[in-house]
């Protein structure tokens, strides 16, 4: 191995190697190191640059080096960096630790001598989706109060917190000494280490953020640590505790890399393998793998995916990604290519073509590497979002008089409890543990739909990226609007929007709804002065607990307050301009109580526009009035499709020809120049005639596109299915119309089912037996197809579970799986809420990893279906609709059980039962269930999302039934027999079976079905497969037992699914 060197050229540490030889003690891939400041080269003193990436530390404040022969080794060359007062050292471009992001593993390793312990932290990587000051890694080395704090994501809750005190020993922990620290995020686990000893470990960390951009070394937020710090590396790979300990003893970051290369390629087999567990002649140097046009030796140097040509999945290969800074031409964009957006403006580099003209959404004519290309203060994205152009200053969101809506959160969709999405442009607020969307018709309306979302404990929803806010303080005019009820009043913020250059805290916009004394405060541009706050109560008599709608309005020097249609506070004082640098916002920050509806324009509202709002007219449905062609539509719309031409849109026109006039389009927001806006094979202005929704392909959601549902009643074919496009299940067999043509069957036919009713049915087997030369292994059940991704192999003949000739198995390792793209089949499990997923495995290790997992939209984290088998704390988990409360979860410790043998197991959900059988053993069982989603759409086997977590060891005889297997079938199956010879396709006389489904002529419904004597049922009724409310419930068996029917006197509305449950 030779000793590695720096290339004068580019100032990157580059390792090369001769044959080398096994070097027991280095066990970290050799990519993991990211970043290494050894601050022993001091001919600048304003900077300290990485020896990785050549990253550059200005050294700020004070901030410098150490005398030679200071560091921690005391060695001639050996210096350290020195912080007091406030110094620090700041990098600017922190992007590097969003590599570390994507395997949720961040290693900060670092020599530290403190002169005193003040408030203070060692490190800080700022992320904006982070709380409590953009915390996205950070550490107190200590605390004042000697404690160490380990916080990634933010600080408020245990899974983003480890805490706790240093050895103490006799004399207590002398932080005026060198010591070597290691704090350790990876998955879910947490570790500091101090000196090469374990001191604080945790597990159930949340992941890491994915939006990393600067990074403060030193200090954060708080004074600097007052001491000295020595050889700060950053890795993105979990160090083994003999690495950590020779970290410890002195050695230097590179000296615990893995750089052995068997093969001479000049690549590091610890690299290689990352790709290719298995085969070391994949790769190697002057060969490009995935033809991006980067050879393999600069993907390891550059930390780009060699066996992908689009590393950041921008639309740009690799190799035109030079990272120099500047474009040259589509061959040499100068981006970067592990960051899809390099310049940051909400823009993929790939559709920024940099022709100075801008054609489209996908050929924007912006530069890659400027946010802001007209110079217009608004970012390029931020144009292409609002329809202004982003090449053209002149072109702008804001138009005079015209109320701009820029983002819009009604809180009515909580189908996503950790987040809240403005309906707008899509802009995200976190919503911390504490913000928690109220019950359904308890919004400000009252009316069924209408949610809000409640604030307690220090609550608030954070919106990260919030410098859309720039578009309206352009023109220094900005409007809050949103309805507010109150439980207590302490002091609060209903909303705070952080601006850098403003001063009370970066308080660029904020309220306070009231304070604590009951008062309104209204701060813009800083604080407290006559010329940036406005204050004054809506007196004591004011009923804060009843709901109150509340506008804040800023225009030009002017600033008021309206409560309830009605202006209640305004400016003497002329007001200072709006800064022109928001970037965050915060609402309901500390309040007791509930907000709805919150708004935010561009532009000053009129006060008819004020009192339409706290009438309960909806934010987006204000009409925009400047019509300078007098055609009855508002310029700024007709802007969006024709940015210079106003004639070729008026009233009474149809410029698409879609049957709905140019005004109409308007009032549905449908698009005036496409005539099919949604592409569902129907002309718009036939869809409102229809009743289907113009902006929704699907408006029943069955999975049929509109334009193939014609209605006949006859099925033809799958662009001709007869069935309803307001009716998911035409036929009311429970089986949705798109899951019928999928499957086969006529979804306009009662009889025509993909599956009988009460019949456990084999959906897909795979056994692996067939090494398919073309990459994918076929299911035996349909011939669906299996791809096998990233190279999972295939054993030896007589390796599969049996040990008999003829029979293989898949082994799979890191980031290997089999990919199943056409998984719609595992919904037909969810109109009888059963499903039983058999497999045999048998691990090398316990990591980590998922043995299958069924992707379904629906679901929190798209888990439909997944278990791991087991976790890497020896407990299988068995996921269903999501994660992880108690009708998802089943899961328990596996005790004994040897995973380094073949087991086979059986996960079956059935109806609200669930369990887990190992070896034919019943191991794990729980009720109260939720329902099976019903739109599964892909299958991973061998591994799942998120970062693949791939199983260590071989599986076999992988299958899916739609149906809960009963003791006897799981036993057989443990035993050996084949999945499709342990089913009885003919229903015995006991099994469940819905009979008859009959509307009378009075409306009501009756409902036939065989039942078990002495049995009590419920109907339900559900409009989506999802959510189902209760029609009618005990109904007892019939006294012979075999059959019950039931006539139900209030029908649901239709469409409706049906369901009987014991």
């Amino acid at each position: 191995m030779k000793i590695p060197s720096r290339l004068p050229l580019s100032g990157l540490l580059i390792v090369t190697f001769a044959q080398a030889v096994p070097c027991a003690m280095a066990d970290v891939p050799a990519n993991a190191l990211l970043a290494w400041w050894d601050f022993n080269d001091a001919t600048d003193p304003a900077m300290a640059k990485d020896r990785r990436l050549a990253l550059v530390g200005a050294l700020n404040d004070g901030a410098g080096y150490t005398e030679d022969m200071q560091g921690r080794s005391g060695a001639a060359g050996d210096r350290a960096a020195t912080f007091t007062g406030t110094a620090g050292m700041n990098v600017a471009d922190g992007d590097f630790l969003n590599i570390a992001s994507k395997s949720d593993t961040l290693v900060f390793s670092f020599w530290q001598k403190k002169y005193s312990t003040p408030n203070s932290s060692t490190f800080w990587a700022y992320s904006r989706s982070s709380l409590d000051g953009e915390r996205g890694a950070q550490a107190h080395v200590p605390w004042s109060d000697g404690n160490l704090y380990f916080d990634t994501g933010g600080a408020g809750s245990a899974d983003l917190r480890l805490s706790g005190q240093p050895p103490a020993g006799e004399a207590g922990f002398d932080w005026t000494q060198w010591h070597h620290f290691v704090f350790l995020k990876s998955g879910e686990n947490k570790e500091v280490w101090i000196d090469g000893e374990l001191i604080l470990s945790a597990a159930g960390q949340a992941p890491l953020a994915t939006d990393f951009y600067r990074f403060s070394i030193g200090r954060g937020p708080d004074p600097s640590i007052d001491g000295e710090i020595d050889d700060f590396a950053v890795y993105s790979s979990p160090l083994p505790e003999a690495d950590i300990k020779r970290l410890a003893s002195g050695v230097a970051p590179t000296a615990i890399l893995d750089l052995q290369d068997t093969d001479g390629d000049s690549l590091p087999d610890s690299w290689e393998r990352l790709y290719f567990p298995t085969d070391l002649t994949k790769l190697a140097s002057g060969q490009d793998f995935d033809n991006d046009g980067l050879p393999d030796q600069m993907e390891l140097q550059r930390y780009t995916d060699p066996v992908n040509p689009d590393t950041d999945g921008d639309g740009l290969k690799d190799g035109v990604e030079t990272n120099k800074g500047t474009f040259t031409s589509a061959t040499d964009t100068g981006t970067n290519p592990l960051k899809g957006d390099t310049d940051g403006d909400g823009l993929k580099d790939g559709v920024e073509t940099n022709k100075g003209t801008f054609t489209s959404a996908t050929d924007t004519g912006t530069n890659p590497h400027t946010a802001d290309t007209d110079t217009d203060n608004i970012r390029d994205g931020l144009e292409v979002l609002y329809g202004s152009n982003p090449t053209n200053k002149d072109s702008t969101p804001i138009l005079t008089n015209v109320p701009t809506l820029l983002a819009y959160w009604n809180f009515n969709d909580s189908a996503d409890p950790e987040k809240a999405v403005d309906s707008r442009i899509g802009a995200v607020g976190v919503l911390n543990p504490a913000a928690v969307y109220t019950e359904d018709a308890t919004g400000f309306s009252g009316k069924a739909g209408d949610r809000a979302m409640s604030f307690t404990g220090g609550a608030s929803m954070n919106i990260p990226t919030a410098d859309f806010l720039n578009v309206g303080s352009n023109v220094d005019a900005l409007t809050f609007s949103f309805w507010q009820k109150k439980n207590g009043i302490p002091s609060s913020s209903a909303f705070w929007a952080y601006s850098p250059s403003s001063g009370g805290d970066q308080r660029g916009f904020q309220a306070h709804v009231p304070y604590g004394d009951g008062t309104i405060y209204f701060d813009t541009a800083g604080c407290c002065n006559g010329d940036q706050r406005l204050q004054g109560s809506p007196g004591a008599a004011f009923d804060w607990q009843q709901w109150h709608h509340f506008v804040f309005l800023k225009n030009g020097p002017e600033k008021s307050v309206w409560i309830d249609g009605s202006q209640v506070l305004t400016s003497i004082d002329p007001q200072s301009p709006l800064p022109l640098d928001f970037y965050q916002l915060l609402i309901g920050a500390g309040i007791d109580g509930e907000i709805d509806d919150f708004a935010i324009f561009g532009s000053p509202l009129t006060e008819s526009e004020i009192q339409r709002l706290a009438a309960g007219q909806s934010p987006p449905s204000l009409s925009n009035k400047d019509d300078t062609d007098g055609d009855g539509l508002a310029d700024a719309w007709e802007r969006i499709y024709f940015p210079t031409d106003l004639t070729k849109l008026a009233t009474g026109g149809d410029y698409d020809q879609d049957g709905l006039q140019d005004q109409l389009e308007l009032t549905a927001t449908t698009s005036p120049v496409n005539p099919d806006t949604d592409e569902d094979g129907l002309k718009d202005g036939a869809e409102i005639t229809a009743g289907t929704n113009p902006k929704n392909p699907d408006t029943d959601g069955d999975g049929l596109k509109d334009g193939v549902e014609t209605g006949t009643g006859t099925f033809t074919s799958a662009t001709n299915t007869g069935t309803k496009p307001l009716a998911a299940d035409t036929d009311l067999d429970l089986f949705p119309d798109g899951l019928e043509v999928f499957a086969g069957t006529d979804p306009t036919k009662l009889a025509s089912a993909p599956i009988p009713a009460g019949v456990t049915t084999l959906l897909a087997w795979w056994p692996f037996n067939t090494n398919d030369a073309s990459g994918n292994t076929v299911d035996q059940v349909a011939s669906r197809n299996g791809v096998l991704t990233n190279d999972p192999q295939y054993t030896e003949s007589g390796g599969g579970r049996s040990g008999q000739p003829g029979d293989l198995a898949l082994t799979f390792g890191p980031g290997q799986y089999v990919e199943v793209p056409e998984a719609w089949f595992l919904s037909l499990a969810a109109p009888g809420d059963a499903i039983t997923i058999s497999l045999w495995q048998k691990l090398n290790s316990s990591v980590a990893s998922s043995s299958f997992w069924g992707f379904s939209p629906s679901s929190g984290g798209a888990r439909g279906i997944q278990a791991h088998i087991p976790w890497d704390n020896n407990n299988i988990y068995f996921d269903h609709a999501g994660c992880c409360n108690g009708d998802q979860r089943l899961n328990g410790d596996a005790g004994e059980t040897d995973f380094t043998q073949w087991r086979h197991f059986a996960f079956v959900k059935n109806g609200t039962e669930k369990e887990v059988w190992v070896d034919g053993e019943l191991q794990l069982s729980g009720s109260g269930a939720a329902p099976l989603p019903i739109d599964f759409n892909r299958l991973d086997i061998g591994g799942g999302t998120p970062a693949i977590n791939s199983i260590d060891g071989a599986l076999d005889d992988f299958a899916v039934y739609a149906g809960g297997l009963t003791e006897t079938q799981i036993k057989a199956l443990a035993s050996g027999s084949a999945p499709n010879t342990i089913l009885n396709s003919v229903p015995t006389s006991d099994t469940f079976a819905i009979t008859a489904v009959v509307r009378n002529s009075n409306g009501s419904i009756s409902l036939t079905w065989k039942s078990e004597p002495g049995a009590v049922y419920s109907v339900e009724s559900s409009a989506n497969l999802k959510d189902w409310s209760t029609l009618q419930s005990q109904i007892p068996a019939a006294a012979q037992g075999a059959a019950t029917t039931v006539s139900l006197s209030t029908a649901p509305a239709a469409p409706a699914f049906l369901r009987v449950r014991k």
